[in-house]
């Protein structure tokens, strides 16, 4: 006999006469015959029965309603479980979506008390969102009043989804609620009112602009920026928004808007950009435009953009951007593109003036990048910043490289300072004290020496300080040779040597 393939078959099962509670049933059918499924006439009763007692799908109903050999129904819990099987994470929440599609207001309730029984935190807040987006989108007044009811995490997460399905069938009565939640929210931006703020984006984005232009100083009303930009990305209508902008009074908000604008237009086009560019009357907000362009145009194609950047410095709206067209770039490109870009600053003779914006970029993530440009800061408080920043960035990404590094350091008291932020590290190390030992003896005895013994013994006293037994017999031993310790070193020092209880 030839097996049918497993099939998972989606059914809303209709309440009875007072619309009791039924949920989709996912079944999964394994019929040895030879017989094909047909699907069930539309008139024919559906099994009432509670999702206690389980149900019975009519496609599998005998004539006797028995259920034949072969048919399961699932729980809702196992429906779930077949949902999040998928390893992909789109194809997952699809499927958690599917399970709410046919819903009905009257099932709601019966629906939440199910999710309310999922225990694991993650995936009830999985079933949360696509279950109270749909109530929200047909029933949107009762669904939020059961949203604000909700406790804790699954309050916020309720709160959201509703507004978000709600706005998508009504955004103006939506909006009525969202914008007083947005509006006495801590935060300049509300995760609960985002919904609703994206979904007026598409439907009416004049009501958006018109809440940005009465009041150029909130914060709140300015986030909703960035809403108008995606929307109108997706539905092609730049040039459309950006007339629109004209509402904004303020030029220093309005240019701000035009630069997000044409940043995100620069990552995805250059000739559309630019025609549009060349419509703008207004020399300072084209000039903001064109900043906005560059720095979406480095982001999609460095080499050409900062090639056009290194041969038209002399333009103000290329200079002011530069050092920004620059971090992104560090940001976005291996070992050997940022040390050659490093060299092209330097052959330009353009790195003391831009040294210390793109030092603070790197100093952690590319701490090498940060060490090798600290010597063309010309102050040096800003220098040993930036030294010690990224010193720390190294030491955290390569331990060996640090070392490496300090052992190149000529000046006693700037070795010192990076030893003393090492602390942290070399006590965690099984050779910490060997590390240590060797480090400090290469500096000259006198003060710079015996201030960064006795910093880092008082060090040791901290709480959270873990400190490995090479550790303390290596501070220890550096400790008692140096002798002249003050009396809260010397305590740290006590503290260090006596025996564990």
């Amino acid at each position: 006999m030839k097996k049918n393939p497993l099939l998972f078959v989606s059914v809303f099962i209709v309440g009875g006469l007072l619309g009791s509670w039924a949920t989709v049933s996912f079944v999964a059918l394994s019929l040895e015959s030879k017989e094909e499924v047909t699907e069930p006439s539309p008139d024919r009763p559906l099994a009432d029965r509670s999702l206690a007692e389980g149900m019975v799908d009519p496609i599998t109903q005998g004539a006797d309603g028995s259920a034949q050999p072969g048919s399961l129904v699932l729980s809702f819990s196992q429906r779930v479980e077949a949902a999040t099987a998928f390893d992909s994470h789109r194809r997952r929440q699809y499927e958690l979506e599917k399970l709410f599609e046919e819903m009905t207001p009257e099932q709601a309730e019966g629906v939440l008390a199910e999710i309310l029984e999922v225990k694991e935190p993650r995936l009830r807040g999985s079933l949360m969102r696509p279950f109270f987006v749909k109530w929200g989108e047909i029933d949107g007044e009762v669904a939020y009043a059961r949203a604000i009811e909700m406790a804790g995490r699954d309050r916020g997460d309720a709160l959201s989804a509703v507004l978000a399905g709600w706005a998508h069938t009504d955004v103006h009565a939506a909006w009525a609620v969202a914008l007083p939640i947005l509006e006495e929210s801590s935060n300049w931006y509300s995760r609960h009112a985002r919904g609703a703020v994206a979904e007026m984006a598409k439907q009416d984005p004049n009501v958006l602009l018109e809440l940005m232009a009465s009041d150029s100083s909130n914060r709140k009303y300015a986030s909703f920026g960035n809403s108008l930009i995606t929307e109108a990305f997706e539905n092609g209508s730049q040039t459309e928004l950006l007339s629109k902008f004209a509402m904004i009074e303020s030029d220093v908000d309005r240019n701000r808007l035009v630069s997000q604008l044409f940043q995100r237009w620069g990552i995805l086009d250059t000739d559309s950009p630019l025609e549009a560019m060349a419509a703008i009357d207004d020399p300072e907000e084209a000039k903001s435009a064109f900043e906005g362009f560059l720095k979406g145009w480095v982001e999609a194609d460095k080499d050409g953009a900062l090639s056009y950047a290194f041969d038209n410095l002399d333009d103000p709206a290329v200079k002011s951007v530069f050092a920004s067209m620059v971090q992104s770039t560090f940001r976005n490109s291996g070992e050997s593109e940022i040390f050659a870009l490093v060299e092209r600053l330097e052959s330009s003779g353009l790195m003391g003036e831009y040294a210390t914006q793109i030092g603070r970029q790197v100093a952690f993530m590319q701490p090498e990048v940060g060490l090798r440009i600290a010597d063309s800061i010309e102050s040096s408080k800003e220098r040993e910043q930036l030294i010690r920043r990224s010193f720390n960035g190294l030491l955290n990404q390569n331990f060996d490289k640090a070392v490496d590094y300090l052992e190149q350091v000529q000046s006693p008291e700037e070795k010192s300072k990076l030893v003393a932020s090492m602390g942290w590290s070399l006590a965690r190390r099984s050779d910490g004290g060997a590390q240590l030992v060797s480090i400090v003896d290469d500096l000259p005895s006198g003060k710079v020496r015996g201030r960064l013994i006795e910093k880092l013994l008082l060090g040791t006293s901290r709480p959270q300080m873990e400190l490995t037994d090479d550790y303390k017999e290596g501070l220890a031993m550096l400790a008692e040779a140096e002798g002249d310790l003050s009396d809260r070193a010397k305590e740290a020092l006590k503290s260090l040597t006596a025996p564990r209880p």
